[in-house]
């Protein structure tokens, strides 16, 4: 089964902002069971989105604003192709860091 995402999440200053730096966790990860087809994250106003990881294998944008702002929006569009695996979820990455 195909599903269409469509999310955003707005963010209000009670002052605004001249900079902005955002980790964002928007982005599904494959696994058995569930597949990305496509996928992509907007913002408003525009900034800079460099992809990373975090420590445990997630897939996440750092987001870079460097132009003046009273406010922020983020969405995160795309299609997931999900399967049925009577609930197990099998093929996630375990990395998990030395300190944990």
């Amino acid at each position: 089964m195909r599903i269409a995402i469509d999310h955003t999440t707005r963010y209000t200053y009670a002052a605004s902002a001249s900079y902005g730096i955002v980790m964002l966790r928007m982005t599904p990860a494959p696994y058995q069971g569930l597949a990305v087809v496509e996928w992509q994250i907007r913002t408003e106003p525009e900034g800079r989105l460099l992809p990373t990881r975090d420590g445990f294998g997630n897939a996440t944008h750092l987001l870079t604003i460097t132009t003046p702002h009273d406010d922020l929006e983020v969405t995160a569009t795309g299609i997931v192709e999900v399967t049925d695996t009577a609930g197990v979820v099998k093929g996630l990455p375990e990395s998990v860091p030395l300190r944990v």
